[in-house]
């Protein structure tokens, strides 16, 4: 009964393993897909103002409506390849169970196994195999874990070759003054608006100042 449970247990395990790969596939192929179409709404949304004064209102729903055709025409492909790839997972289960009670009543009928154990075996191989079938589509993300705990590790354990929290050496105790002499500042956006003007002024030590425009 087990060596029978066991021999349908790969197609199992690999049905599991395409249903959830496909998915994590299609979940990332669609963020990168809607990210043009979300920078696009979010620059219209930022700067609606401007849309509205340049009457550009128009312009900017096409190109957002162009933008998720792409998207859609995927999303269509995708959800034809995971139909078929949920179909022939849960398809393997009811072909295994079918097998399986088939060979398990034959054995009962010649007493060669009791109804419990037939039971019991059939669960506790199926479940094991759901259990590894969807285990195995994480290995490449547990791999890129290690790794970056591996150099997390690694960055923990250098020495720098100068310690910031050492106290050694001399420490000078600076004093000064600070001057400013006709300052004139202007933003590169905004080159006609004057921020600072000719601006003088001179701060003590111990003083604190503050510019607000």
């Amino acid at each position: 009964m087990a060596l029978l449970v066991l021999a349908i247990f790969p197609l199992v395990g690999f049905g599991g393993y395409i249903r959830l790969r496909l998915r994590e596939g299609g979940a990332k192929s669609d963020s990168q897909l809607l990210e043009e179409a979300g920078k696009t709404a979010s620059q219209a949304i930022e700067n609606v103002r401007t849309v509205q004064a340049l009457t550009r209102e128009k312009a900017f729903y096409e190109t957002f409506v162009s933008l998720l055709q792409h998207p859609y025409r995927e999303s269509i492909k995708q959800a034809h390849i995971q139909a078929i790839s949920y179909g022939f997972s849960q398809a393997i289960f009811f072909f295994m169970y079918a097998a399986s009670f088939r060979f398990g009543a034959y054995l009962v009928g010649i007493d060669d196994m009791a109804p419990l154990d037939v039971y019991r075996v059939f669960f506790a191989v199926n479940f094991s195999g759901m259990a590894v079938g969807w285990a195995t589509a994480y290995f490449p993300e547990y791999m890129k874990a290690r790794f970056s705990a591996g150099l997390i590790f690694k960055m923990l354990g250098i020495e720098p070759k100068i310690d910031s929290n050492s106290a050694a050496g001399l420490r000078t105790d600076l004093t000064g003054e600070l001057t400013f002499n006709d300052v004139y500042f202007n933003y590169p956006s905004r080159v006609e608006a004057g921020v600072l003007k000719g601006v003088s002024f001179r701060l003590e030590p111990g003083q604190t100042m503050a510019l607000v425009q």
